[in-house]
């Protein structure tokens, strides 16, 4: 089970009400699913120790429109032929 949300900067092409859209999932959304999913992912959450994951991972690069393709061409690297 995963949970994302990404806004991707296109430049001219990035939709204005993007930001405000992941906002409003993050804020909005975030409650219940803590409920039957308990774990933090966002500044000020917090879980006892059992529902912590155990490999987190912070990444300091921002995703771009160019990292994404990467991650898209290793991942079809690596499906079987």
């Amino acid at each position: 089970m995963t949970e994302s949300v990404a806004v991707i900067d296109k430049g001219d092409r990035t939709n204005p009400l993007a930001m405000e859209m992941a906002q409003c999932i993050i804020e909005n959304g975030r409650s219940e699913l803590l409920e039957s999913y308990p774990v933090p992912l966002y500044e000020g959450e917090a879980a006892d120790e059992a529902n912590r994951s155990g490999n987190p991972k912070t990444f300091a690069e921002k995703l771009t429109v160019e990292l994404l393709e990467k991650h898209q061409e290793l991942s079809e690297s690596c499906k079987p032929q």
